[in-house]
């Protein structure tokens, strides 16, 4: 059993390994190095116009765009990369070696995930320049949450890369989902209390119990990664970043298993 668990070992992690090259020589590493220069110089740029409360304004402006930034970089080279692979036919040279298709799904989601890891600590490195002392503990939770945030975001881009293997629908519907899943809690604040419609009408019960039922099935990454968090106005409880983690956890490990599920139903 040892020696069937360290063969399987070996085979995720020269997956990881082919993961993490595959993201530097993609640009990954470039791209991460420029936005963190860019984005403080336009940061800078922009709180040379503000007259008050500068470096607020600075910190939530730097905290949306590399949230931003990163998810999408990281989850475009997720889908890329495993799309391409299928088009040129290198996923079957990788399944012709004594690699299964579990293995395949575990090598590209933990390479992405320290990918992830990265990238979110080059990010609070250079946002600890700013984020006065006494917050730092607050850009720490930040940090470990665009962390989570980034692997369900990679998680969710694996599922519909691996089902779709086309490039511009594995996007159309990751975007979506993203989407969705950012402005969910603002949907429900809105359908549990409509404007100008009776709430105890047939339409506004409906569409309140419709965008519950999805709170169940979409993780509220409108809860992740918030910017005042880095202000000291709003400090998440270990409560609050229990959830977070076990939302993140929970939602990775399904799209995980469900990407290895429908990668054995294909044919390759």
């Amino acid at each position: 059993m040892n020696a069937r668990l360290q063969k399987n070992w070996v085979a995720i992690k020269a997956l990881t390994r082919l993961t993490l090259l595959e993201s530097w020589r993609g640009r990954s590493g470039r791209f991460l190095f420029i936005a963190l220069i860019a984005i403080q110089f336009l940061t800078s740029v922009v709180t040379e116009m503000a007259v008050t409360e500068s470096l607020e304004l600075r910190l939530t402006t730097s905290a949306f765009l590399y949230r931003l930034s990163l998810v999408f970089a990281l989850g475009v080279s997720m889908i890329a990369s495993v799309v391409r692979e299928h088009e040129s036919g290198f996923v079957h040279v990788l399944l012709a070696h004594p690699i299964s298709r579990l293995q395949y799904v575990l090598g590209r989601m933990l390479g992405y995930g320290i990918t992830a890891f990265i990238a979110a600590l080059s990010v609070m490195l250079v946002m600890a320049i700013w984020v006065p002392i006494e917050h730092w503990g607050a850009l720490l939770l930040w940090s470990i949450s665009l962390w989570l945030e980034l692997m369900v975001a990679g998680a969710v881009a694996l599922f519909f890369a691996l089902g779709l293997r086309n490039m511009v629908g594995s996007m159309v519907m990751w975007l979506a989902f993203y989407i969705l899943a950012r402005v969910l809690d603002v949907a429900r604040t809105m359908a549990a209390t409509p404007i100008g419609q009776d709430p105890t009408s047939f339409q506004a019960v409906a569409g309140q119990w419709m965008f519950q039922l999805m709170g169940w099935v979409v993780p509220p990454l409108g809860t992740f990664t918030k910017a005042e968090w880095l202000l000291g106005n709003v400090i998440p409880t270990a409560n609050t970043c229990g959830i977070l983690a076990l939302w993140a956890l929970v939602y990775a490990v399904i799209c995980v298993v469900a990407a290895a599920i429908d990668f054995y139903r294909h044919e390759i």
